[in-house]
């Protein structure tokens, strides 16, 4: 498969195939109803602190989410002819691949970090859409990592 994201002056270039564009389309509907079900503990040894945590925060939380679900369709109905995604966009797009990778993967029951090389896990179409976010993702990170600059030694 091609990489969907590529380093360019100015920021990250996006382009996708219909098919991906499609797909793709479906994080916002997956991230909102499968949301309720992520473990939400900041505190999961205070009940207290952890509940005074959500009270203040959900509304925030939910805030980001939805800014950066719009920055995702926007510039997901732009990426069929290829799209420059400045550093906002492309954090967007991480922490909200991420968010749908998290939904998946307590759907699916993953439990830990070597949930690709578990080959007793059932091939299902959710599975297959996890691996595909996971790969997306990577594709990101590595086209941002990409655009740093050589460490000074």
């Amino acid at each position: 498969m091609t990489e969907v994201f590529r380093p360019e002056a100015g920021g990250v270039r996006m382009e996708l195939s219909t098919w991906q564009v499609e797909l793709l389309a479906a994080i916002p509907a997956l991230v909102e109803n499968g949301s309720e079900a992520l473990p939400a503990d900041a505190y999961a040894d205070d009940p207290s602190a952890n509940s005074e945590y959500r009270r203040y925060m959900a509304d925030e939380a939910e805030k980001a989410d939805s800014g950066d679900m719009a920055i995702v369709m926007t510039t997901l109905s732009a990426a069929l002819d290829g799209v420059v995604l400045d550093a906002d966009e492309a954090e967007a797009w991480l922490r909200s691949v991420g968010k749908a990778r998290l939904v998946l993967g307590n759907r699916l029951g993953v439990t830990s970090n070597a949930w690709e090389a578990d080959d007793t896990m059932e091939e299902t179409p959710e599975l297959a859409l996890l691996h595909y976010l996971s790969w997306i993702q990577n594709s990101l990170v590595d086209a941002l990592s990409d655009l740093l600059p050589d460490p000074v030694e």
